[in-house]
């Protein structure tokens, strides 16, 4: 695979890392507004964030692999 395919390769990757990061922020500050109130949103909105860092961290390894 050509250099120049490779850096277009992984800015895309990063790319989606920046969305992931910004998805998981969002929902943290959304967690933070339901966190008295309605304990169970919130322990989903955690959840929802530990399944994206999940899918962060396959992303990371996918775009050092390259």
């Amino acid at each position: 695979m050509p250099k120049q395919t490779r850096w277009a390769i992984k800015r895309e990757f990063d790319q989606v890392e920046a969305h992931i990061n910004k998805a998981i922020n969002a929902l943290a500050i959304l967690g933070a507004v339901f966190h008295d109130q309605h304990p169970e949103i919130y322990e989903a909105l955690s959840a929802v964030c530990a399944a994206l860092d999940s899918v962060k961290t396959v992303v990371q390894q996918q775009r050092d692999q390259i």
